[in-house]
């Protein structure tokens, strides 16, 4: 089934909103990954005869982003969508920066308040401009949408606010759609020039564990960025995760030859591996753990040689959308190991273990506290057992 033949299927929400919002609602639900769709037409879907541009707004406070959107759906089938409905954007965001809040419908005046005084606060990080439709994509909108950036980026009068012109077509909407359910999105055949060293099998999936090199995990990096983290939950975390990516960094620079032996290792997603002439081929791929050992592999400039710089590399392939789903989560949501637990693992604590056990008692391993202070009033309570 293909994207649009799935949207076909949406028949209450084509009865709901009309084929042409329902259509933006959608596939704006398979853009950002929303699920509650009718929820997100209540609050996002400004589409009006009135509407100055502003077909969809949407601000995300969690991610500091602003969705801008301008819709265009035709059941005819065309090589390319009309430009001039890409070039409404530049309205769009000359209304919504600058307009006169009164001149709005009253029904959407509460958004444009919203992301306004969002984008003032210095709240917002991100302004995504969206021409969305279902014909084929065109050098000619990729030219508006870059006139529209160009045009967002002066009315926001000097602000580091990114501003980012995204063009969603027939070939984008279906990529989204396919590899919703393997949560891949990079479905480039991938040469690996490293051979596989250990294969693992079962009826729902086959993997194989093979070492690759931060020359060839880099070069992956600086080619997708961050859709090789599609299937991630986290994705590179960046500066928020500074230190721990700066170790991970000095390591590869300062001494690469122990890097595996440091290092986790990464896991990837694929929907097929092959083995050809010394090599491993993917068909599909996304890290679902190890973005950052990959993001941060991928800050180390070219300049400093990342081939002997080595990484441990776990590669699964499966195809069922169920297993996928939790293949990913579990490899994802593991608990934690936090400094309280290393404490567990002191030698006192064992031997302390130990020696109650020989008198007939049982302790438990402590978490968290002084170990000073446990050995020294476990010592006095051992003492006492042999009065």
């Amino acid at each position: 089934m293909q994207y649009h033949d799935k949207f076909k299927t949406e028949t209450g929400l084509i009865s709901r909103y009309t084929e042409d919002k329902a259509f933006l609602v959608w596939a704006m639900g398979l853009y950002l990954d929303v699920q509650d769709l009718e929820s997100m037409a209540d609050d996002n879907l400004t589409d009006n005869c009135d509407d100055h541009g502003i077909d969809f707004l949407r601000y995300d406070e969690d991610a500091g982003t602003l969705y801008l959107a301008q819709g265009y759906h035709t059941n005819k089938v065309k090589q390319a969508a009309p430009a001039a409905k890409a070039a409404d954007l530049n309205a769009a965001c000359a209304w919504l920066i600058k307009g006169e809040i009164d001149k709005f419908r009253p029904d959407i005046r509460k958004n444009v308040t919203e992301a306004r005084d969002a984008i003032l606060a210095g709240n917002v990080q991100k302004i995504v401009l969206i021409y969305l439709h279902n014909c084929g994509e065109s050098l000619e909108v990729r030219n508006e949408l870059d006139t529209a950036k160009q045009t967002c980026i002066a009315l926001l009068d000097g602000s580091p606010i990114e501003v980012v012109p995204a063009q969603l077509g027939n070939e984008s909407l279906e990529r989204l759609f396919q590899n919703q359910a393997a949560n891949i999105i990079v479905t480039d055949t991938i040469e690996c020039p490293f051979p596989v060293r250990y294969t693992e099998t079962t009826g729902a999936w086959n993997a194989a564990v093979l070492t690759v090199s931060g020359q060839w995990l880099r070069e992956q990096y600086k080619q997708y960025s961050g859709d090789l983290f599609s299937a991630n939950y986290r994705g590179f975390l960046g500066n928020s995760r500074q230190k721990i990516n700066n170790g991970i960094k000095a390591t590869a620079e300062r001494a690469p030859k122990n890097f595996w032996a440091f290092n986790n290792g990464i896991t990837l997603l694929t929907t097929q591996i092959r083995s050809e002439a010394g090599k491993t081929i993917l068909s599909g791929v996304s890290i679902i753990n190890g973005a950052q050992t990959t993001g941060s592999l991928g800050a180390v400039p070219d300049s400093v040689d990342l081939s002997e710089t080595k990484i441990l590399t776990r590669i699964i392939e499966c195809s069922d959308p169920e297993t996928i789903n939790s293949i990913v989560k579990f490899n994802n949501t593991q608990n934690k190991i936090t400094a309280w637990d290393s404490f567990s693992n002191d030698p006192i604590q064992i031997q302390l273990q130990e020696e109650f056990k020989a008198l007939g008692h049982d302790y438990n391993i402590k978490r968290g506290f002084s170990i000073v202070i446990v050995f020294c009033q476990l010592r006095l309570l051992y003492n006492q057992c042999w009065l």
